[in-house]
């Protein structure tokens, strides 16, 4: 590629492949410098090279830079009309989105409350856009039921660290909890439906579907869905 380079100018396909053989070899210093360099020098080719600078930021485990690299390639994308790339991507934001949610209730959810939210509301964004563009997306349905249902943990987390004389507050967040799981519900039920519906569905999906129904259904005290969902294991 050096070779090339030197003897016909910077080629932008070769370009792309010495990007992408950088990666390979974990020569990722090298390779950061390329995908900088490369949305100036070839923007005919900037939303392959952005598709790359997120592939290389979720490699390093970068969720802030990876995110940033996602909205990016998602603009470029938009431009070109991808959808199969672009659903993919939509379906990472709420990932990585979600990823950082779990860092900041970690770290400290009530200091962290705002950003939480904020976060939260793009991840949500980006799994609602994979089902507008990909209906039968069921881990899209999933990961929008999870988002629901860590809500709805934070809220039982706080009623338990009530002191027991607090007993209004602590139903008060019960209830709440209880909402959520719910909401978390109707979600989980559409994916199930989905997925079931499909000319091949996913048995490790469903299982994992029906699973996380059944979790909720104890928690809402819905016995008869949870029955059905048990006798409906192992067919």
């Amino acid at each position: 590629i050096q070779i090339s380079n030197e003897r016909f100018g910077e080629i932008p396909d070769l370009y792309m492949m010495d990007i992408r053989l950088a990666l390979l070899t974990g020569d990722n210093e090298r390779a950061g410098e390329l995908i900088a360099k490369g949305k100036e020098k070839f923007p005919q080719k900037r939303a392959e090279i952005v598709l790359e600078e997120v592939n290389f930021h979720l490699e390093q485990k970068n969720d802030e830079k990876a995110l940033a690299a996602i909205n990016e390639a998602i603009e470029a994308f938009q431009e070109t009309d991808e959808k199969d790339i672009l659903k993919v991507l939509y379906f990472n934001k709420g990932v990585v989105n979600d990823k950082i949610v779990e860092r900041l209730i970690a770290e400290d959810p009530e200091a962290n409350a705002e950003i939480i939210a904020k976060r939260r509301a793009q991840a949500e964004e980006g799994y609602a856009q994979t089902l507008e563009l990909d209906p039968t997306n069921t881990g899209a349905y999933l990961q929008l039921a999870n988002g629901i249902i860590s809500k709805a943990n934070v809220k039982l987390n706080e009623a338990n660290a009530l002191d027991l004389s607090e007993t209004e507050k602590y139903e008060a967040l019960k209830a709440e909890a209880t909402e959520l799981f719910k909401e978390s519900a109707v979600k989980l039920e559409k994916a199930y439906t989905v997925e079931k519906a499909k000319e091949s569905p996913d048995s490790g999906r469903m299982s994992i579907i029906r699973s996380t129904l059944m979790q909720v259904y104890t928690k809402t005290g819905n016995t008869e869905r949870y029955r059905e969902l048990k006798a409906e294991e192992g067919k």
